[in-house]
């Protein structure tokens, strides 16, 4: 077997790969671009990454994102659904969270500040605890939960 038959086209790879290419491309890239035409500011935007990415692939993207954005220090914003997200940046000192909401008629935004007002947006998404558990069931003892 020669090398070239283990070669996998990219048209052949499954979208969360491309995703994370994708995301690394414009950051990696960009940033040389930036450098090159006159370090002018740039920020970077990206929309829902979280499609078909595993949660665990998800979390050490959205790290490396953020590592990144420190380092270079360049605004990235990110929309997202995921909950995933919202556990990851809430703590975070590097992040702000902020909740679009629409109400039919005009849009709103509200800084996200404490856990409670997490919990809430998780809600708001139509998260519910088996979700963000991803099990289907789970056996309580003693305070333990066994998944």
């Amino acid at each position: 077997m020669c090398s070239s038959d283990l070669l996998i086209p990219l048209s052949d790879s499954g979208s969360g790969l491309k995703t994370v290419l994708l995301v690394l491309i414009n950051l990696l890239v960009g940033y040389d671009l930036r450098v090159c035409i006159s370090k002018s500011v740039m920020a970077f935007a990206f929309e829902e990454l979280e499609n078909n990415l595993h949660p665990t692939v998800l979390r050490r993207l959205l790290r490396y994102i953020e590592d990144y954005a420190v380092k270079e220090n360049v605004p990235i914003f990110l929309t997202t659904h995921s909950s995933v997200a919202l556990d990851l940046f809430g703590p975070s000192p590097n992040a702000q969270i902020i909740h679009v909401s629409h109400d039919g008629e005009s849009a709103r935004t509200t800084t996200v500040k404490t856990h409670f007002e997490r919990i809430g947006v998780i809600a708001a998404l139509g998260a519910k605890p088996s979700d963000l558990l991803q099990a289907n069931g789970i056996i309580w003892e003693i305070g333990r939960a066994h998944v």
